[in-house]
């Protein structure tokens, strides 16, 4: 299985390289944190592929996205609260 990381500061340049990697990759993993101009529905709509969305400071994103995404990859340190939140979602 690949996957392909896409770590890009503007939402066109996210669908961009969306549409680049999905030839090649089995996987997307965004990251969520570093998009400035962030529109969550534009990524679902770019891509049918699985994605894990890697989320490690904006947390209110968590619970907008459970379900919607094959992972979510979260850093350990962001507590047991919301890591329960998760998992029961």
């Amino acid at each position: 299985m690949i996957c392909i990381p896409i770590r890009e500061k503007t939402l066109d340049k996210v669908i961009a390289q969306i549409k680049n990697a999905e030839k090649e990759a089995d996987l997307l993993e965004i990251w969520i944190d570093e998009i400035n101009d962030l529109d969550l529905s534009r990524i679902f709509k770019a891509t049918k592929k699985p994605m894990i969305f890697k989320i490690v400071q904006k947390l209110e994103l968590v619970q907008e996205v459970v379900g919607k995404v094959a992972y979510i990859d979260l850093d350990i340190r962001i507590g047991r609260k919301i890591l329960n939140q998760v998992k029961k979602s």
